[in-house]
């Protein structure tokens, strides 16, 4: 290995370490916070163990909140979402990669488009439009969007996983 190889060996290795740091300390600054009582962790300059570590963070979350219910409302959106999507999906990505009508590429070109919109982009539309249908604040609501958002992807990812088994199966 000649001397400038090695040098951006070197240089890339140091970049890759600087941006694990920059990706990693922020998630080890909250586990240790959350050991932390909540004058330690407001604290300057701040410390980045827990001087003594408690765990009444976690007992006030569990006992002080209604985390149950957050997260039972979370799964259940969650579950209905993806089953929603895949039925959705599912037979869109079948019918793209195994079956040829007039306009099929334009319309798989339109619905890849779709899903590189961002989200901010189409948020305010999007509420407007559960408000005004009624599902504003309710698990439909949230499913709805939720669908419309990920169908697109979905169906691209269903396309190619069709077109990569064999016709014969």
């Amino acid at each position: 290995m000649n001397q400038v190889a090695k040098a951006r060996s070197t240089l890339m290795w140091i970049v890759l370490l600087g941006a694990f740091i920059f990706a990693v300390l922020p998630i080890l600054w909250g586990i240790s916070t959350a050991f932390k009582d909540a004058p330690i962790a407001e604290s300057f300059p701040p410390t980045w163990l827990p001087d003594p570590p408690t765990l009444a963070n976690f007992h006030r979350i569990f006992t002080g909140s209604n985390f149950g219910r957050y997260m039972f409302n979370s799964a259940l959106v969650c579950l209905i979402t993806i089953a929603t999507t895949l039925v959705i999906a599912i037979p869109a990505g079948y019918a793209a990669a195994r079956w040829e009508f007039r306009g099929k590429n334009p319309l798989l070109y339109f619905i890849l488009s779709m899903g590189m919109v961002p989200g901010i982009c189409i948020l305010v539309p999007l509420y407007l439009l559960v408000s005004y249908i009624g599902i504003y604040d309710t698990y439909l609501g949230l499913v709805v969007v939720y669908t419309a958002w990920q169908a697109p992807t979905a169906v691209w990812i269903m396309r190619g996983f069709f077109e990569a088994l064999p016709r014969e199966l």
